[in-house]
């Protein structure tokens, strides 16, 4: 396996908190801004009773999208929001859409990330208090994307594009092989990879000491090339994940992901782009797991009893930056899966599978764990909790 020393070739990865940022707080009669925002708090004045009303803007998601994104919807969470609240991007106003005191969300449109930047985002309560709250950074970073029309040489119906439920269990067999290591080439480009590298800084630098992980945007996607037994996957998004396994890492051994329709709205030639049928992976860096085979054995057992598991198996990961392929490690690349393996004289899955839809219903943000249920994504599209899930304590995760 690569030392650190070759991989810091690559460029120095963060892992180092440095104190961390400053969130929006109440200190006294002024709400302090996010460490990050460029025009200061807002002064509220000598009235207590005002200060105690003063929105709070505690997180955005996404708080970093990359310029030329599709229009999405952003999430605001923090306190203090009233129904009639207005969110400002940029000093331009628009109605946000109201789910809780702690729940906001708003259009962001395609113009608002055409240009790379800072632009400050606030919370304005309705009349008649008409109430800002501080700002926070919305961050805009420029991709090298290139030209969108591509050419897709290796694309095959049965390899790149969408398939039956019964054809993608069929290819798990290959996908996840336990009788073999694979091997799984990425490219990136170098200024994409030093996009991701500063967005990990960032996030870095965010959580601090506090591992409040609740409090974090997911890292960033950028645009890579994939190859797999002599074929090329386009454009596939690619980005850090994790919790612990990413920040509390003391190697530059770090997790992935990939999303293979991640860019299909810019790149048309890969619209429904698909591995083998699955539209993600994850590439696991068996933190903490000097077996190596958690992953594995916990996906097996879940099967053998007839519930849905995740497939696992093992593969070489190779990371082309600029400067050849580089050795990365030994990874568990792990994909969800929601055929029960074939072991006899167990339940069948019909049932089991009903509750476990259910009980995967997100719920609204706790007090105490702000945005852990904005994690979820469909390329630039971020879930909106409905009136008629009730709220419940829930733990981050971001996997």
């Amino acid at each position: 396996m690569l030392g650190l020393t070759t991989l810091t070739a690559c460029g120095p990865l963060p892992f180092e908190a440095d104190g961390g940022a400053t969130s929006p707080t109440d200190a006294g009669l002024v709400t302090q801004p996010d460490a990050g925002a460029t025009d200061g708090g807002t002064t509220i004045g000598p009235d207590a009773g005002q200060a105690s009303q003063t929105p709070v803007l505690t997180a955005l998601y996404p708080a970093t999208v990359y310029a030329s994104a599709s229009a999405q919807t952003l999430t605001l969470v923090g306190s203090r929001f009233e129904a009639g609240a207005t969110v400002e991007v940029n000093g331009v106003s628009r109605p946000a859409a109201f789910a809780s005191a702690s729940h906001l969300t708003a259009p962001l449109t395609a113009a608002e990330q055409a240009t790379a930047g800072a632009f400050v985002v606030r919370v304005v309560n309705p009349a008649p208090t008409s109430l800002t709250s501080a700002g926070r950074n919305l961050t805009v970073v420029a991709l090298t994307l290139g030209d969108p029309v591509i050419t897709t040489r290796d694309w095959t119906a049965e390899t790149h594009g969408k398939l039956s439920a019964a054809a993608i269990t069929a290819n798990a067999a290959k996908v996840f092989d336990e009788t073999k290591v694979q091997r799984l080439d990425v490219t990136i480009d170098a200024r994409n990879w030093a996009v991701m590298r500063s967005n990990l800084a960032s996030l870095t630098s965010t959580l601090g000491n506090s591992r409040d992980y609740s409090v974090l945007d997911s890292p960033i996607y950028v645009p890579a090339e994939v190859r797999y037994e002599g074929k090329q996957w386009y454009r596939v998004g690619v980005r850090f994940k994790g919790n612990s396994s990413l920040f509390s890492a003391n190697s530059n051994k770090l997790p992935f992901k990939l999303k293979f329709n991640e860019f299909e709205d810019l790149y048309p030639a890969i619209d429904g782009q698909r591995f083998y049928g699955f539209k993600s992976f994850s590439l696991k860096s068996n933190f903490k797991d000097e077996s190596a085979v958690h992953e594995q054995v916990a996906g097996k057992l879940f099967r053998d009893f007839g519930l849905k598991g995740p497939r696992a198996s093992f593969y070489e990961l190779y990371v082309d930056v600029g400067a050849g392929p580089v050795y990365f490690g030994l990874y568990t690349l792990v994909g969800r899966s929601t055929t029960p393996s074939s072991r006899p004289n167990t339940p069948t899955a019909t049932a089991t599978s009903t509750s476990l839809k259910k009980g995967r219903r997100r719920s609204r943000p706790a007090a105490s764990a702000p945005g852990a249920w904005a994690r979820r994504r469909t390329r630039t599209t971020w879930t909106t909790p409905t009136s008629a899930r009730s709220p419940k304590p829930s733990t981050p995760s971001r996997a």
